[in-house]
C-alpha cells in the first residue's frame, strides 16, 4: 500500500506550501470501532480543516479531548487501483501518535448566527474590487477566520455547533 505524505507549513501572511514524499509501508488493518464516513465528506472535513489551520481551529477528537489544532501533518492511503483509502494525521497535539481525519469534529458557526456586525465586516470585502475572484477568496479567508460554517459541515454532522459556547 502507498502512502503519500503532506505537510502544510504556514507562515505569518498565511501562504501555505506543501511538501509531499512518496513512499511504502505495511498498514495496519481498519479498527471495528471506527466511525464510518464517506470518502468525499473524509475529503470535504479535510480541506475544511486545513484551510482553517492559520487562524487556528478548535476541534474535539473522539477521546474527547478538545483543543486547537495549529498544524496538521496527513497521509494518503491509496487502494490498490491507486484512488485514496484513507487520511491518517499527526497533530501538534498528539505528538508521534496518528489518527484518521473522521476521528476530528470542528467547533464551527453557522451562517445564520452571523451578527449584523458580522455581515456588515463581510459585506466591506466585497467594496472596490474588479472581479468576483478577487473579494471571494477574501470572504472565504474571512468566513474561516472567524469559524463559520460554509461547506455546511454541521447539518452532515461532520462539525459541532460553536454558538453559545465560549470556544474562540
Amino acid at each position: 500500500m502507498e502512502i503519500m505524505k503532506a505537510n502544510y507549513f504556514f507562515f505569518e501572511n498565511h501562504q501555505i506550501y506543501l511538501v509531499v514524499s512518496f513512499f511504502i509501508v505495511i498498514f495496519v488493518s481498519r479498527n471495528k470501532t471506527d466511525r464510518i464516513m464517506t470518502q468525499s465528506d473524509k475529503e470535504l472535513l479535510l480541506k475544511d480543516i486545513c484551510s482553517r489551520l492559520p487562524y487556528g481551529v478548535c476541534v474535539e477528537h473522539t477521546s474527547g479531548f478538545r483543543g486547537t489544532l495549529h498544524d496538521l501533518t496527513v497521509y494518503f492511503t491509496y487502494n490498490e487501483d491507486d484512488t485514496i483509502e484513507d487520511y491518517m494525521c499527526y497533530t501538534n497535539f498528539f505528538g508521534d501518535e496518528a489518527c484518521k481525519i473522521e476521528f476530528f469534529k470542528p467547533y464551527l458557526f453557522p451562517i445564520s448566527s452571523m451578527t449584523d456586525e458580522q455581515k456588515s465586516e463581510m459585506e466591506l470585502l466585497t467594496i472596490g474590487f474588479k472581479s468576483p475572484i478577487d473579494y471571494s477568496i477574501d470572504i472565504c479567508n474571512w468566513l474561516n477566520k472567524n469559524h463559520f460554517d460554509y461547506n455546511s459541515l454541521i447539518e452532515k454532522g461532520l462539525a459541532f455547533d460553536a454558538t453559545d459556547k465560549n470556544i474562540y
